[in-house]
């Protein structure tokens, strides 16, 4: 994976998006690690229970250094979806920003599109 462009990190599984630079700073104080992220816990219990080796490949689309632009554990539904009625509230009361949203959004694109190019050089 390190000739793909990955590159080894240690994860801590969170159980709610971290949306802070002072939220960030605090959970990689507590637990140590390079990148917080909250889905891979659950994959990798699974594929232990059922003894598949697992590996995470993860990218970043937000750094510690910035703020989410939005809350959105607020706008989350019970299972953690974005409620669009919530977002579409939010961006109602606070238009301004909308900019960030976008940005946001190319930044996830493009941080998608590099997982894509990486698990195409490892599978």
């Amino acid at each position: 994976m390190i000739t793909a462009g990955a590159k080894p990190a240690k994860f801590f599984c969170a159980d709610r998006i971290a949306t802070t630079v002072a939220e960030k700073k605090k959970l990689r104080l507590e637990t140590g690690a390079d990148a917080v992220e909250m889905e891979s816990a659950v994959i990798h219990a699974v594929c232990a229970e059922k003894n598949i080796l697992c590996v995470t490949v993860r990218v970043i689309s937000d750094t510690a250094g910035e703020d989410l632009p939005l809350d959105f554990n607020v706008l989350a539904k019970p299972d953690r979806s974005i409620d669009f009625g919530k977002l579409a509230w939010a961006i109602a009361k606070s238009p301004g920003k909308i900019g960030a949203l976008m940005a946001l959004q190319k930044k996830t694109s493009f941080a998608a599109e590099r997982l894509a190019a990486v698990l195409s050089k490892i599978l």
